[in-house]
């Protein structure tokens, strides 16, 4: 037997596992000394299963052996292998060691320079950049998984009845989707749209990705599906992100300082001796302040009561600077209640000249004076009409503001009902009633004078729209505003072209701004009447062709059988009486009683010919009782000198 020398002064045990290969185990010298002895390592029952398997070694810490090794305990476990190669089973296992040996001499020899350390750092940070790499394809690959499970998989005709079932489960799967992971797909769509043609997964158009966002906005924000398709063909998708999200939150409490009683300077020292946060609104306004906390309720304050401050929002503040107020004026507010910006005109106007404040609503009128006396106001007469044909009542106005009734879709945040009652039929009736208010304010003023157009709505319909009819059948013209801030008015909107000067209106957004939506726009009459020749839109009609008037949109005229068929319904039916003395009477009901003139004129006219009939029976046949007896002579001498007396009246005259 040849006695192999061991570059490792540690043996080393070997167990071989059942599958066959071979395994190394390691085991310390414990204590300091260096003390141990190889011992074979037997299991509680000698036999063995496994022919081929060696029993391994371990170290005895009773015996003597340095760090350097014993050479008998050397010898024996050369022996103990060359035992294994005989039997023919550990040569693999044999060569395994000496391996694993030489890469442990490798590595824990001290004798290695400092050159061979620098390389193994370097394969090292080599070897975890690659981990690293692998682990971002991975989660890259994981992200990709789930984005795919963003698109459901639609079935094609004549398909499979297992695609059609895998496409139903995906779009229960989607239904389901927490509120989490929908928000988490939203920010992902949102990148998505950014660059569609750089970052869409696969042959995904952009229409599939705003389809998954819709869908993904009604779930997290309860808005109705036809309000979301509104405002995602309003705003972009990060914008139209930007403006759900800031609707979920409050805006800021604003208030507006009444000059006729206080300044703005003391009422802020009044305010902040109890417990108030407050500061200026900006340089834009000189009368209104923010209120960021309060220990108080705004609204129940001794000032409040007094009438020194109105609970106001800061985008009502508007249309009341755009209209540039001044003293001794004529001023119309035709929509005034609850009365925030009436008492505003009336502090500019200095309780000076003539306010009307009206309103079509008498229940919304008694805010509106409970206002006006709260603040002080002296120069103001509320009244109650229809804001439609109020040029009937009075015109001659300085100034009129129009803040026409809307559906309130720049104050969502105020009222979330908003998110799901409103519909098309309430945009088209807003739409109607406020182009014939705003005819109604052109009709009012003066030539010369002003008319402010405000609304709490953002849609085109309601605003821009509205105007731009104006502009088509009054002679009326946009200028501006003079607003310092705010974005213009829209000219076109997706199949609608109007005119350039609507750009001077202004549009005020809360996720911009921070404060409610609005529209404002101001206009300056230039004659009375309607705008037949528009120096805004020229309609050429042929010479000799009367110009057929168009019908307003959203109220098409009904068909002529419908019109028939109504008739037909409402024409009342004969009634038929009892009859008397051997005569039919027939009567209408009296809901269709003719005028007083038509019956007169037809008694006339029975009159008439009542009179004709009996003159020509009187000119036939005189009937006996017609003829008079004259039997005294006292009658006959009367009649003799009445002709005598009529000739001498005509020769005195004479």
């Amino acid at each position: 037997m040849v006695n192999k020398k061991r570059k490792s002064s540690i043996p080393k045990a070997v167990v071989l596992d059942r599958s066959g290969g071979a395994g190394v185990q390691k085991k310390k010298i414990g204590g300091d000394k260096g003390k141990g002895k190889l011992v074979p390592i037997r299991a509680e029952s000698e036999e063995s299963d496994f022919d081929d398997v060696a029993p391994a070694m371990q170290f005895d810490e009773d015996s003597d052996l340095g760090i350097g090794g014993g050479v008998e305990e050397v010898e024996e476990f050369e022996e103990f292998e060359e035992d294994e190669e005989n039997d023919g089973g550990a040569q693999d296992a044999d060569s395994f060691i000496s391996d694993a040996d030489s890469d442990e001499d490798e590595e824990y020899s001290d004798d290695s320079g400092s050159g061979d350390f620098d390389t193994k750092v370097a394969k090292g940070m080599e070897r975890l950049e690659q981990l690293k790499a692998e682990a971002a394809e991975e989660q890259h690959a994981a992200t990709m998984s789930e984005k795919r499970h963003v698109f459901t998989k639609r079935p094609e005709e004549g398909g499979d009845d297992e695609e059609e079932e895998e496409a139903e489960e995906d779009a229960d799967m989607l239904e389901n989707i927490p509120l989490a992971e929908r928000q988490d797909r939203v920010q992902e769509t949102l990148r998505v749209l950014d660059n569609v043609a750089s970052q869409r997964e696969g042959d995904h158009s952009r229409d599939e990705y705003l389809s998954i966002l819709k869908d993904d906005l009604i779930a997290i924000y309860d808005y109705s599906e036809w309000l979301i398709g509104k405002l995602m063909d309003l705003f972009p998708p990060r914008e139209l992100f930007e403006f759900l999200e800031t609707n979920e939150k409050q805006r800021p409490i604003t208030i507006r300082v009444n000059t006729l009683k206080t300044s703005r300077r003391d009422l802020v020292q009044a305010l902040t001796r109890k417990g108030m946060n407050i500061d200026k609104t900006g340089a834009w306004c000189n009368v209104g302040l923010q209120i960021f906390e309060s220990d108080v309720a705004v609204g129940s304050t001794a000032e409040y009561l007094a009438g020194h401050y109105l609970v106001q929002s800061a985008s009502s503040f508007l249309p009341v600077l755009a209209l540039d107020v001044g003293e001794n004026m004529r001023i119309l507010d035709m929509a005034a209640a609850p009365g925030g910006k009436t008492t505003h005109i009336a502090q500019n106007m200095k309780n000076t000249g003539f306010l009307m404040a009206n309103d079509v609503s008498a229940e919304r009128l008694i805010a509106l004076r409970g206002n006006v006396l709260r603040m002080g106001i002296t120069n103001c007469a509320i009244t109650n009409y229809n804001g439609v044909g109020m040029e009937r009542v009075m015109v001659g106005f300085d100034r009129v503001l129009l803040d026409a009734p809307c559906t309130g879709l720049g104050v969502i945040s105020r009222d979330p009902r908003i998110k799901a009652t409103k519909t098309e039929h309430d945009v088209v009736l807003c739409s109607q009633l406020q182009k014939k208010l705003l005819l109604s304010a052109i009709d009012c003023c003066k030539v010369g004078g002003f008319i402010v157009y405000s609304t709490c709505s953002i849609l085109v319909e309601e605003n821009e729209l509205a105007v731009d009819y104006a502009l088509k059948h009054r002679n009326v013209r946009i200028v501006d505003t003079d607003l310092p801030f705010g974005r213009p008015g829209m000219t076109k909107f997706r199949k609608n072209r109007m005119h350039s000067t609507l750009s001077l209106s202004r549009r005020y957004y809360p996720h911009i701004f921070n404060m409610d939506g609005f529209y404002v726009c101001k206009l300056e009459k230039l004659a009375n009447g309607e705008n037949k020749d528009s120096l805004w839109f020229k309609e050429k009609v042929p010479k000799g062709k009367k110009e057929k008037r168009k019908s307003e949109p959203g109220l098409p005229a009904p068909p002529a059988k419908v019109i028939k068929r109504k008739k037909m319904e409402s024409e009342p039916e004969a009634v038929e009486q009892p009859k008397k003395k051997g005569l039919t009477i027939k009567e209408t009901k009296p809901a269709e009683k003719r005028s007083r003139w038509k019956r007169k004129s037809q008694k006339d006219k029975e009159k008439k010919k009542l009179a004709k009939a009996t003159k020509s029976v009187t000119t036939d046949k005189k009937p006996a009782s017609a003829v008079k007896k004259t039997s005294s002579p006292k009658a006959a001498t009367k009649k003799a000198a009445k002709p005598a007396k009529k000739a001498s009246k005509k020769k005195t005259k004479k």
